[in-house]
């Protein structure tokens, strides 16, 4: 055989296979139809103006089943059945309000209201040189009727003949009227005995007066000047300021009367602390 050298060999390169991918057509699902849903109507909303109209609007009522009428049901019915309200009557001048009785107010069978008179009683008696607001001494002391503690009504004229210590105070139950009212309830004797009685008085109602005298044991009657007619015709009821406030008030003062009736001494502006003793010496 013939040689054959490399470089003849060598001239053909050899070729590759290469694969050739077929390609592959992927079979593709068939489209589902669209499916067209039914749309449900919406309900239409009432407006306001419907709503009032079909509450307006009331259901008919049923009509109850008549009950025959037994013996209960007519006591039943009597009772629901309300009286007619009577009608109201407008007076032509409304009469001024009633004033509901108190102990406080001056036993009105005996006394009369301010203003007014009855017959045979006088709260207070103008005399002869007596004015609402000075008196002096040597003058008839104004004549009054007033209840006191216990229920009666006293009057200054009843004590003709006798000598009659007549203190005028501010306040049942203060510190100041206290020490004087237990000084004159311990002094009572030495003071029946010179011919005199002690009447004490002030603006506080009848109430105030019993409290304040059982709760001291006073020996002697409180009267009751409600309507401050009695400190005004003897000139005690002033007015006093107290931190720029302005009021009225009983001022402290004690009258000693004689067995005429006649002022013998006025002791004005009293200062509780020995004031008894010169009281006594007034006697």
């Amino acid at each position: 055989m013939p040689k054959t050298s490399r470089s003849a060999k060598k001239s053909k390169p050899a070729r590759r296979k290469v694969a050739v991918r077929k390609s592959v057509t992927r079979k593709t699902a068939p489209k589902k139809k669209a499916v067209t849903r039914k749309t449900i109507p919406k309900k239409k909303v009432a407006s306001k103006k419907q709503l009032v109209a079909r509450k307006k609007v009331a259901a008919p009522k049923k009509p109850t089943p008549k009950v025959k009428a037994t013996a209960r049901t007519k006591v039943k019915a009597r009772a629901k059945v309300t009286p007619p309200r009577p009608a109201k009557v407008v007076p032509a001048k409304p009469a001024p309000a009633a004033v509901k009785p108190t102990k406080s107010r001056l036993i009105k069978a005996n006394v009369a209201a301010p203003g007014s008179q009855m017959p045979g009683v006088a709260r207070v008696a103008q005399t002869e040189g007596a004015t609402e607001s000075v008196l002096q001494i040597g003058q008839l002391a104004p004549d009054f009727r007033l209840p006191a503690n216990d229920g009666r009504v006293i009057s200054l004229s009843e004590f003709r003949g006798r000598k009659v210590v007549l203190y005028f105070y501010p306040k049942d139950d203060t510190p100041g009227c206290t020490k004087e009212a237990c000084s004159f309830r311990d002094g009572l004797t030495e003071i029946e005995q010179r011919g005199a009685v002690v009447l004490g008085v002030s603006v506080d109602p009848i109430d105030s007066h019993q409290m304040f005298h059982e709760k001291f044991g006073l020996n002697y009657p409180l009267l009751s000047d409600e309507w401050k007619e009695v400190v005004q015709a003897y000139g005690v009821w002033k007015e006093r300021s107290h931190e720029g406030r302005a009021y009225m008030t009983t001022e402290r003062t004690t009258f000693v009367i004689d067995e005429d009736g006649r002022i013998a001494r006025i002791f004005p502006k009293v200062q509780v602390e020995g004031h008894f003793d010169e009281v006594l010496a007034a006697l």
